[in-house]
């Protein structure tokens, strides 16, 4: 039996108690916010599309950037894609992709555009993780583009049991960030106006995407001198600097597609991100990305 300074768990994916001494209780106590929606294991084995739905991101977009569109056709035909303007060399950023809706000032509802998702509960380090992804025509490097954004959930083993928000893992530019819940800046609560912030003790984070390159940040940013200009080379610092503000927003839960619907075998140009990139058999597997951040 163990002793007075064991504490037991209870393991989503097998329903084993497992047993840890003090000092490894210690170091898998997670750094969530309680004050998030949290859910115990009986939603997450029989309903995890309602986690996906009220965990779904406001995707905030800037005028004038080539916004999402269906990566497949009502006919399961995969997107072509459409030519890049190369920093609005041959074309403007929106040439080839959906008509945005008319400017109405900001926060002015976007075109409707699907987030494509993936569920998985990842035992080698006791989190859900749910996968964001969207798909643009292009770039302003390239056709076809991929990018997304990831919440983690860990449970609470020291009060409630259940499974709350932990971090968020953001796409930028051939790397990623990782910031916990705790430090999300601008969050909504489910059943609340998206206008609101709740900050970390909200459900659904609001995420700005990048004009040019759309890699997906917690902030705005909006130097006058990102506005209008491009770098040719696409890499992080770019996407840092790359112009976004809440022109437009699209609540990702109004249009959520699994993606599952994706085939595996289709090709999308240097954006290698699509949903598949994230099974366990992909090239990202999101179980273990950005392990090294992972509490």
């Amino acid at each position: 039996m163990p002793d007075r300074y064991t504490l037991r768990r209870l393991w989503l994916k097998k329903r084993e108690v497992t047993y840890f001494s003090f000092p490894e209780f210690l170091d898998r106590i997670p750094s969530f916010s309680l004050a998030d929606r949290g859910y115990d294991d009986e939603v997450v084995a029989s309903d995890p599309e309602r986690i996906v739905r009220e965990s779904a991101p406001l995707w905030l977009l800037p005028q004038g950037t080539c916004i999402p569109d269906s990566a497949v056709d009502k006919d399961g035909v995969q997107n072509n894609g459409t030519d890049t303007d190369l920093c609005r060399l041959y074309g403007s950023l929106d040439t080839g992709c959906p008509d945005q809706a008319p400017f109405d000032g900001p926060y002015t509802k976007s075109t409707a555009f699907p987030t494509y998702y993936h569920f998985r509960y990842c035992p080698n380090v006791n989190q859900i993780r749910i996968l964001y992804d969207m798909y643009y025509p292009k770039d302003t490097g390239h056709r076809h583009d991929w990018e997304w954004a990831v919440v983690t959930f860990k449970q609470n083993i020291i009060t409630d049991w259940r499974w709350h928000r932990e971090q968020l893992i953001l796409q930028n530019e051939g790397t990623n960030s990782v910031f916990p819940w705790a430090d999300i800046p601008e969050a909504y609560s489910e059943g609340d106006n998206f206008r609101n912030n709740a900050g970390p003790n909200g459900d659904h984070p609001k995420l700005y995407v990048g004009k040019f390159h759309h890699s997906v940040h917690t902030d705005p940013y909006t130097s006058i001198f990102s506005k209008y200009k491009c770098a040719f080379n696409a890499a992080p610092v770019y996407g840092n600097w790359d112009y976004r503000d809440s022109d437009y927003y699209f609540p990702a839960q109004e249009w959520l597609v699994n993606g599952d619907s994706i085939r595996k075998d289709w090709t999308w140009g240097t954006s290698d991100s699509p949903p598949p990139a994230f099974f366990s058999d992909g090239g990202y597997d999101i179980c273990y990305l950005r392990v090294d951040a992972t509490s």
